[in-house]
Protein backbone atom coordinates (compact mmCIF):
# COMPACT_ATOMS: atom_id res chain seq x y z
CA UNK A 1 0.00 0.00 0.00
CA UNK A 2 2.42 2.67 1.24
CA UNK A 3 5.14 2.26 -1.34
CA UNK A 4 2.85 3.27 -4.20
CA UNK A 5 1.60 6.41 -2.47
CA UNK A 6 5.04 7.44 -1.27
CA UNK A 7 6.88 7.00 -4.57
CA UNK A 8 5.41 10.24 -5.91
CA UNK A 9 7.47 12.15 -3.31
CA UNK A 10 11.24 12.68 -3.48
CA UNK A 11 13.02 10.11 -1.31
CA UNK A 12 15.47 11.80 1.06
CA UNK A 13 16.83 8.61 2.60
CA UNK A 14 16.35 4.84 2.50
CA UNK A 15 17.92 2.63 5.15
CA UNK A 16 17.45 -0.62 7.00
CA UNK A 17 15.01 0.73 9.59
CA UNK A 18 13.58 3.79 7.87
CA UNK A 19 12.78 5.65 4.69
CA UNK A 20 12.15 9.39 4.56
CA UNK A 21 10.14 11.22 1.90
CA UNK A 22 9.98 14.98 1.42
CA UNK A 23 6.46 16.22 0.61
CA UNK A 24 7.37 19.93 0.75
CA UNK A 25 6.86 20.58 -2.97
CA UNK A 26 3.19 19.62 -2.49
CA UNK A 27 2.73 20.66 1.15
CA UNK A 28 5.45 22.80 2.80
CA UNK A 29 6.80 21.42 6.12
CA UNK A 30 5.31 17.93 5.56
CA UNK A 31 7.23 14.65 5.27
CA UNK A 32 6.68 10.91 5.47
CA UNK A 33 8.73 8.56 7.63
CA UNK A 34 8.45 4.81 7.12
CA UNK A 35 9.67 2.88 10.18
CA UNK A 36 10.28 -0.85 10.00
CA UNK A 37 11.97 -3.78 11.62
CA UNK A 38 13.01 -4.62 15.14
CA UNK A 39 14.77 -1.68 16.83
CA UNK A 40 17.73 -2.40 19.10
CA UNK A 41 20.02 0.07 20.82
CA UNK A 42 22.90 -2.32 20.18
CA UNK A 43 22.53 -1.56 16.46
CA UNK A 44 24.62 1.45 15.45
CA UNK A 45 22.76 1.44 12.12
CA UNK A 46 19.48 1.98 14.00
CA UNK A 47 20.94 4.86 16.05
CA UNK A 48 22.49 6.44 12.93
CA UNK A 49 19.21 6.25 11.02
CA UNK A 50 17.25 7.80 13.87
CA UNK A 51 19.77 10.65 14.09
CA UNK A 52 19.62 11.08 10.30
CA UNK A 53 15.83 11.44 10.54
CA UNK A 54 16.26 14.24 13.11
CA UNK A 55 18.74 15.95 10.75
CA UNK A 56 16.11 15.64 7.99
CA UNK A 57 13.49 17.31 10.23
CA UNK A 58 15.93 20.16 10.93
CA UNK A 59 17.18 20.61 7.34
CA UNK A 60 13.74 20.47 5.71
CA UNK A 61 12.00 22.39 8.53
CA UNK A 62 9.45 19.59 8.98
CA UNK A 63 6.53 20.49 11.25
CA UNK A 64 4.28 17.51 10.46
CA UNK A 65 5.46 13.96 9.81
CA UNK A 66 3.27 11.11 8.64
CA UNK A 67 4.85 8.12 10.38
CA UNK A 68 4.08 4.78 8.78
CA UNK A 69 4.60 2.06 11.40
CA UNK A 70 2.89 -0.74 9.44
CA UNK A 71 6.16 -2.72 9.15
CA UNK A 72 7.41 -1.97 12.67
CA UNK A 73 8.12 -4.87 15.01
CA UNK A 74 8.12 -4.85 18.82
CA UNK A 75 9.95 -1.92 20.41
CA UNK A 76 11.65 -2.77 23.72
CA UNK A 77 11.54 -0.56 26.83
CA UNK A 78 15.16 0.58 26.45
CA UNK A 79 14.49 1.67 22.86
CA UNK A 80 11.28 3.45 23.91
CA UNK A 81 13.23 5.32 26.61
CA UNK A 82 15.94 6.27 24.10
CA UNK A 83 13.36 7.49 21.56
CA UNK A 84 11.60 9.62 24.19
CA UNK A 85 14.86 11.02 25.60
CA UNK A 86 16.62 11.55 22.27
CA UNK A 87 14.53 11.34 19.12
CA UNK A 88 11.38 13.13 20.29
CA UNK A 89 13.28 15.75 22.28
CA UNK A 90 15.52 16.65 19.32
CA UNK A 91 12.79 16.39 16.69
CA UNK A 92 10.68 18.84 18.73
CA UNK A 93 13.67 21.14 19.23
CA UNK A 94 13.99 21.33 15.43
CA UNK A 95 10.31 22.13 14.89
CA UNK A 96 8.36 18.86 14.67
CA UNK A 97 4.90 19.31 16.20
CA UNK A 98 2.80 16.49 14.70
CA UNK A 99 3.63 12.85 14.16
CA UNK A 100 0.54 11.47 12.41
CA UNK A 101 1.01 7.76 13.02
CA UNK A 102 -0.20 4.83 10.93
CA UNK A 103 -0.43 1.74 13.14
CA UNK A 104 1.48 -1.52 12.84
CA UNK A 105 0.06 -4.65 11.20
CA UNK A 106 1.25 -6.63 14.23
CA UNK A 107 -0.99 -6.53 17.32
CA UNK A 108 2.05 -6.87 19.59
CA UNK A 109 3.89 -4.08 17.79
CA UNK A 110 0.73 -1.98 18.12
CA UNK A 111 1.13 -2.15 21.92
CA UNK A 112 4.70 -0.90 21.60
CA UNK A 113 3.49 1.89 19.35
CA UNK A 114 0.93 3.06 21.93
CA UNK A 115 3.74 3.29 24.50
CA UNK A 116 6.00 5.09 22.01
CA UNK A 117 3.35 7.69 21.18
CA UNK A 118 2.45 8.37 24.83
CA UNK A 119 1.73 12.13 24.92
CA UNK A 120 3.32 12.45 28.35
CA UNK A 121 6.65 11.29 26.89
CA UNK A 122 6.70 12.81 23.39
CA UNK A 123 6.86 16.35 24.76
CA UNK A 124 6.00 19.04 22.21
CA UNK A 125 5.20 16.41 19.55
CA UNK A 126 1.55 15.37 19.37
CA UNK A 127 1.09 11.86 17.97
CA UNK A 128 -2.45 10.99 16.89
CA UNK A 129 -2.95 7.53 15.34
CA UNK A 130 -4.78 7.14 12.01
CA UNK A 131 -6.16 4.06 10.26
CA UNK A 132 -5.03 5.14 6.79
CA UNK A 133 -2.68 7.42 4.92
CA UNK A 134 -5.35 9.75 3.52
CA UNK A 135 -6.76 10.53 6.98
CA UNK A 136 -3.27 11.27 8.33
CA UNK A 137 -2.43 13.38 5.26
CA UNK A 138 -5.65 15.41 5.49
CA UNK A 139 -5.09 16.01 9.21
CA UNK A 140 -1.52 17.22 8.60
CA UNK A 141 -2.58 19.54 5.76
CA UNK A 142 -5.26 21.09 7.97
CA UNK A 143 -2.88 21.38 10.93
CA UNK A 144 -0.16 23.03 8.81
CA UNK A 145 -2.69 25.46 7.33
CA UNK A 146 -3.59 26.63 10.83
CA UNK A 147 -0.09 26.39 12.33
CA UNK A 148 1.75 28.34 9.61
CA UNK A 149 -0.76 31.19 9.29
Amino acid sequence: MGKIIYEKYPKYFEGTYSALYDCSTEVPHLAIGVWRGFYQLSSQVFIDEMLKSVDFIREKRIIALISDHTELKVVSKDVLDWLHDNWYTNAAKHGLRIEAALGSKSAIAQLSLKKMLDEAKTGAVSSPIFSNFQSAYDFCVEFLGEYTR
